[in-house]
């Protein structure tokens, strides 16, 4: 895959609910609360409260079915990547590691696509180095808190940017993606490619 100037489409919510039977569980779109969003200064879990820093992606844990029930992701939900690329940083994050990926994506200038999957658990074999392919499973979601806790449930946070191809990318980690004279953070919703809804109120989730 090469591609330049710009993103190439993809299904990356319909790829993650495929790969776990959501379809077949009568999922029929993503459900956000404003503070999962790309940009939040909110945090959407326990108590609320502000984040530390705007919220550099979005956080996928809940979607609803055809009854209109509201379910969550879990630590049995598998990740799929959403292109080919290479694992070029791995690290712990507060509830289970960051995979940082960088992808044949430019953007015609000097920066290059990178896509980074937060609080999962990898499988055997991933590591620094590794190419994984459009679509493979190579981790599933971290163990979290409780909702009420001052920790978030399970979930998977989703982050793309493009990152200036004279930057060292195994240096890549979340102040990095802070840095605006090196990343251009890219809001995951034009990456999702299902059907959504935000809502302002507490879902009930149904287990």
């Amino acid at each position: 895959m090469s591609h330049m100037g710009s993103v190439p489409q993809v299904r990356f919510g319909d790829y993650l609910a495929k790969c776990n039977g959501l379809h077949e569980l009568g999922f029929q779109r993503w459900v956000f609360r404003t503070g999962m969003l790309f940009g939040a200064t909110a945090k959407w879990w326990g108590r609320g409260g502000d984040r530390e820093r705007r919220h550099e992606g979005l956080d996928l844990w809940l979607y609803s079915g055809r009854a209109g029930q509201v379910h969550n992701l879990d630590e049995r939900t598998e990740i799929p990547a959403m292109f080919d690329g290479e694992v070029v940083k791995i690290e712990r994050d507060f509830l289970g590691q960051s995979v940082f990926l960088k992808h044949s994506v430019t953007d015609g200038k000097d920066k290059v696509l990178c896509t980074v999957y937060g609080h999962v658990r990898l499988l055997d074999g991933v590591r620094e180095g590794a190419m994984l392919r459009d679509r493979e499973v190579f981790a599933t979601i971290a163990a979290g808190g409780a909702s009420r806790s001052r920790v978030p449930p399970p979930h998977l946070h989703i982050s793309a940017a493009w990152v200036s191809e004279s930057f060292s990318l195994g240096r890549l980690n979340w102040s990095v993606m802070n840095d605006c004279d090196i990343v251009k953070l890219l809001d995951p919703l034009g990456f999702l490619g299902e059907e959504y809804e935000v809502v302002d109120w507490v879902p009930e989730v149904t287990r």
